[in-house]
């Protein structure tokens, strides 16, 4: 029997191979991310860029347009807390420690 009749991808498909470009692309980042929150410089810019991504502030204003693009920041910085949550949560947590956002 053999591996495609499984449901196993062989290892020189496409697909597959995709797939693995896209899962070390990931964990560079992650890498990366993690290299800038081990110094107090990358601490202080990943602060920086939080503060005006407005996470811990309401989006709401009387304009909708306005709303909707101070939502667009804050969902960039949201998702930057996710991928520095993975990188190195204990630094996270020292980084929100500091203060109000």
């Amino acid at each position: 029997m053999s591996d495609f009749a499984l449901g196993f991808d062989a290892p020189d498909d496409p697909a597959n191979r995709a797939q693995q470009v896209r899962d070390a692309d990931r964990q560079q980042a992650v890498n990366d991310l993690a290299a800038v929150m081990a110094t107090k410089h990358g601490q202080r810019a990943l602060r920086r860029i939080l503060e005006d991504c407005g996470v811990f502030r309401t989006s709401f204003s009387g304009d909708p347009l306005h709303t909707a693009f101070k939502e667009g920041k804050r969902d960039i910085g949201l998702r930057l807390i996710d991928a520095a949550a993975t990188a190195d949560r204990v630094g996270l947590f020292a980084i929100l420690a500091q203060g109000e956002l």
